[in-house]
C-alpha cells in the first residue's frame, strides 16, 4: 500500500503533555507534520514543545486546554483558525481512566470519564471538523479510543461508557466525511506504558494493592512509543483500525467469532482483578 505524507500538514494532537500524545507529536514531527498542540497541564505541554523543538520539529502553536470544557475549545480552534485556517489531521488522543465495579461507582465516577473522554473528543470534532470540510481539501480524523471500548473489561463501566461512545461515533465519521475526503481512523490500544497509570483511580484499591495491579501492568504493557509508531503508520497507510497491541488484536477476534469463550475470559480476567480491589467503599450515586 503506497503511503501518503504528512510533511508539511498541520497536524492537531490533544493530550501532547505525555503518553501517547506526546510520543505521537514526536513521530509526527520526525516525519515533518507542522504541529497544533494541547494539553491540560501547561508545564507538560512546554515540556513537549521544547523537546520537539530541540528535535529540530516544527511546533506552530500550543496551548493548554480544558477539553472538557466546549467554551475553552471553543475559544482555542477560534485562535488557531484564524491564524492557520483548517488543520490538515485532527489526532484526538486526551483522556482519563478510571477503574471500579460497578456497585461501588457513584455518580460523579460514573461522569467523569464520559465528561473528559467522549465529550472531550465531540468538542475537538465539533469545533475543528466544519472547518476541514469548509476547506475542501481533504484531511485526516484520528480518535483513540481504547481496547475498553471494543471488550467488555472488568471493573471498566464507566470507563467503557466513555470508549464505547468515541468507537460508535467514530464508525459513523468514517461514513459522514468519506464525500469530503477526509480519511477517519479509529484507535484502540491495550496495556500502554504511559503516566496516565499514575494518576488512574482504582475504586476500592489500597496503595499496596495499587502497586502490585502496576507491576502486573508493565509486564504486558508496551512502550508508548511503539503505539505512536504504529498511529502515525496508520494514518500515512489510510487504515481505519489501528491496532497497538497484538494481544487486543487476538481478544477482539475471540469476541467476534467464539462469544462463549470470550466470555469466560473475561469472568475469569474480572475474578483476578477484583483481588486488587479490596477495600470496602459505599457508592453515592
Amino acid at each position: 500500500m503506497k503511503r501518503k505524507s504528512i510533511a508539511g500538514k498541520i497536524c492537531l494532537i490533544t493530550g501532547a503533555g505525555s503518553g501517547i500524545g506526546k510520543d505521537v507529536a514526536i513521530v509526527a514531527a520526525r516525519r515533518g507534520a507542522r504541529l497544533v498542540l494541547t494539553s491540560q497541564t501547561p508545564a507538560k505541554l512546554e515540556a513537549t514543545v521544547s523537546d520537539i523543538r530541540r528535535l529540530g520539529g516544527e511546533v506552530l502553536y500550543s496551548e493548554a486546554v480544558d477539553i472538557a470544557s466546549y467554551e475553552a475549545v471553543h475559544t482555542f480552534a477560534k485562535e488557531v483558525t484564524e491564524r492557520f485556517g483548517a488543520v490538515d489531521i485532527l489526532i484526538n488522543v486526551a483522556g482519563i481512566s478510571l477503574w471500579g465495579a460497578a456497585e461501588r461507582l457513584d455518580y460523579a465516577r460514573w461522569r467523569k470519564p464520559i465528561d473528559i473522554n467522549l465529550f472531550g473528543t465531540i468538542h475537538f470534532i465539533g469545533n475543528f471538523i466544519p472547518q476541514m470540510v469548509s476547506a475542501g481539501k481533504g484531511g485526516h480524523v484520528v480518535n483513540v479510543s481504547s481496547a475498553a471500548g471494543m471488550l467488555g473489561m472488568p471493573l471498566h463501566a464507566a470507563y467503557s461508557a466513555s470508549k464505547y461512545g468515541i468507537v460508535g461515533m467514530t464508525d459513523v465519521l468514517y461514513i459522514d466525511l468519506k464525500p469530503h475526503g477526509i480519511n477517519v481512523s479509529l484507535v484502540c490500544p491495550g496495556a500502554v506504558r504511559t503516566p496516565i497509570m499514575d494518576s488512574t483511580e482504582v475504586v476500592g484499591a489500597t496503595e499496596e494493592s495499587r502497586q502490585k495491579f502496576r507491576k502486573v501492568f508493565d509486564r504486558i504493557a508496551i512502550p508508548s512509543s511503539k503505539a505512536a509508531e504504529s498511529i502515525v503508520s496508520g494514518i500515512e497507510k489510510n487504515r481505519y483500525m489501528i491496532y497497538t497491541n497484538f494481544d487486543i488484536r487476538i481478544l477482539y477476534l475471540i469476541k467476534t467469532n467464539a462469544p462463549i469463550l470470550y466470555r469466560f475470559l473475561m469472568v475469569t480476567a474480572g475474578k483476578y482483578l477484583r483481588r486488587f480491589t479490596v477495600a470496602t467503599e459505599e457508592a453515592r450515586y
